[in-house]
């Protein structure tokens, strides 16, 4: 049974310790991404460090592009900005072509 704490608007939320055992990253890896900001984290040091899930779900991105794609730790950032841009334009895209179709009809 997971010991996370849950916040007040049900995600929930992990320590260090937590979420290397859940996500099952490399602890230097997830200081790195903390460190260049890539995953945003609660708390001053790594014993009081709190991860919402949403940052899990972006480490384990972060470390698929590093591990697979070769891409260096300090450009995570900008690679995962521009994935999260990509994603938003299409899904503006598909919007308006929905409106298009709706005119065209």
């Amino acid at each position: 049974m997971s010991r996370h704490a849950i916040l007040d608007d049900n995600n929930p939320v992990y320590s260090f310790v937590e979420l290397v055992e859940c996500s099952r990253l490399d602890e230097g890896f997830v200081i790195q991404c903390v460190e260049y900001g890539i995953a945003e984290v609660r708390g001053t040091d790594r014993q009081n460090w709190q991860f919402r899930a949403e940052a899990m779900l972006k480490l384990q991105k972060a470390w698929r592009l590093h591990r697979d794609l070769d891409v260096h730790v300090s450009s995570l950032v900008l690679v995962l900005d521009l994935i999260d841009e990509v994603e938003a334009l299409r899904e503006e895209c598909d919007l308006l072509r929905q409106r298009l179709q709706h005119w065209e009809a």
